[in-house]
């Protein structure tokens, strides 16, 4: 037994580390050249107090970063790239936010294929690591992290599934709701905002109808009630990740009816033996409002 248990420890504990040396960071260092495996991601003058260049600038020093393989500077970062940063000109430049110039630096990781964010902060989340800092946030020089107390804050932009699954597709009106789901990183790794009670919120047609929270495995819950009309509805759940800083959402849609009765129960009557037609009859809903209701009658003949 205690051979099984160390066996089993040993295949979690592995199973921990594969998990850990999926996430993808990128960690930057001023260099006069890039190592193997790094990627320049603009150059400067000196490291720090400095403007900026694109990574054939005149200027010796590189900012130099892992994980990341494609650089280019653009306008607009294409839909597979994220903007780190922008540059007022190619050259000899102030820096700034990724939106604040047009020389925009995009970036990505082209075996993943996940681009990356970068976010100005005071301190780093626990999976962004400093690429370096800056006095001010746009019009700025830059510096070494830990020379500037405004960090550029990079992680890698995973992908977040958030699953959305309804006790019923057809609820009655006025009836007991329930949504369940998962929000997950592409990592495998689960959104945790447990010790944030406010990171989950669920909106019917845009109104708020709950706020909940996922645990340790990415589950949340949020009962409502069905509205008081019949007609097509849409859930949006929104989760915000309080290890990443992103914002992540999915919808789903749900449909309210009318039921009056019990289903007819199964029956070997062929369809010859049974005569049935529809009329539309005017029907007001709970809430007041008026709705056209088709109603099926049948006759066993």
């Amino acid at each position: 037994m205690k051979l099984l248990a160390t066996i089993l420890y040993a295949f979690l504990f592995s199973s921990f580390l594969f998990a850990v040396s999926s996430v993808a960071i990128p960690t930057c260092t001023f260099r006069t050249s890039c190592n193997a495996g790094e990627t320049c991601i603009f150059e400067v003058y000196q490291e720090n107090n400095t403007h900026v260049g694109t990574c054939d600038s005149p200027y010796t020093t590189k900012v130099c970063c892992t994980e990341i393989d494609s650089v280019a500077i653009r306008s607009a970062c294409n839909a597979n790239e994220g903007g780190i940063a922008s540059m007022y000109a190619t050259s000899n430049s102030h820096a700034g936010r990724r939106d604040y110039y047009n020389n925009i630096v995009c970036a990505r990781n082209t075996s993943s294929g996940n681009s990356f964010l970068a976010t100005m902060r005071s301190t780093c989340l626990a999976r962004e690591n400093c690429a370096f800092t800056v006095f001010q946030q746009n019009n700025t020089h830059v510096g070494r992290c830990g020379y500037y107390s405004t960090n550029l804050c990079i992680q890698e932009n995973l992908n977040v599934t958030i699953t959305m699954v309804l006790n019923t597709s057809t609820p009655n009106w006025n009836s007991w709701v329930q949504l369940q789901g998962v929000a997950t990183r592409a990592d495998g790794t689960a959104i945790d905002t447990s010790a944030d009670p406010e990171d989950v919120e669920v909106y019917l047609n845009s109104s708020w109808i709950c706020t909940t929270e996922t645990n340790s495995t990415g589950g949340y819950t949020c009962n409502f009630t069905a509205p008081s009309a019949v007609g097509l509805y849409q859930l949006n759940a929104t989760v915000d990740d309080p290890t990443t800083g992103i914002t992540s959402w999915n919808t789903t849609t749900f449909t309210v009816v009318q039921i009056f009765g019990e289903p007819q129960a199964a029956t070997e009557e062929s369809s010859e033996s049974i005569a049935c037609y529809e009329e539309p009859r005017i029907v007001q809903n709970p809430d007041g409002t008026i709705e056209v209701a088709t109603v099926r009658v049948c006759v066993f003949k």
